[in-house]
């Protein structure tokens, strides 16, 4: 079986990601962040991301061609693991290294895609030929990644407050 890479690049602050696969740029990946959805156009299917609940602990995929859900996902609270339901799999998204970002799947038949990378470049390793599940894990990355920073921005405020009132001269 062919070994595939995929990688991503963006421009600093932009929400839409390329990505190719050795030079050659395949598809593009856009975000919203309004309501934290991200879209994937890759080889001629274009797939959504959107979190289903109030804490967003749920999201599915939608085939947005078919109009159908391809996969629904269960996320951690923590940001650090995700369960995919796909194709009457479950298959496991978790984080490896948190200081150097490295992310994995996981399914019971011993599948194996390797993520590596920041919001705006990296790269996806698989020995799998399902693009699906390897977009998808994209996308958690995606939407982890972005949530994480919308948390810590949104703390910014109370510490520069902090800081401004111990530091006072």
């Amino acid at each position: 079986m062919n070994k595939i890479t995929l990688s991503w690049k963006s421009k600093f602050l932009s929400t839409t990601h390329k990505l190719f696969i050795g030079s050659q740029q395949i598809g593009e990946m856009k975000d919203n962040n309004i309501d934290f959805s991200s879209t994937i156009n890759y080889n001629g299917t274009k797939l959504k991301f959107r979190t289903k609940s109030l804490l967003r602990d749920k999201a599915e995929i939608l085939d947005v061609d078919k109009k159908r859900i391809v996969a629904t996902i269960r996320l951690s609270n923590f940001f650090n693991k995700a369960s995919i339901y796909l194709n009457g799999s479950v298959y496991h998204w978790k984080v490896v290294n948190f200081f150097n970002p490295k992310w994995r799947i996981d399914g019971k038949n011993g599948v194996h895609i390797h993520f590596s990378g920041s919001y705006q470049n990296g790269s996806v390793q698989s020995n799998v030929p399902e693009d699906l599940l390897l977009l998808t894990g994209l996308l958690i990355n995606n939407y982890y990644y972005r949530f994480t920073m919308l948390i810590i921005l949104s703390q910014m405020p109370v510490w520069v407050i902090l800081f401004s009132v111990l530091f006072k001269s």
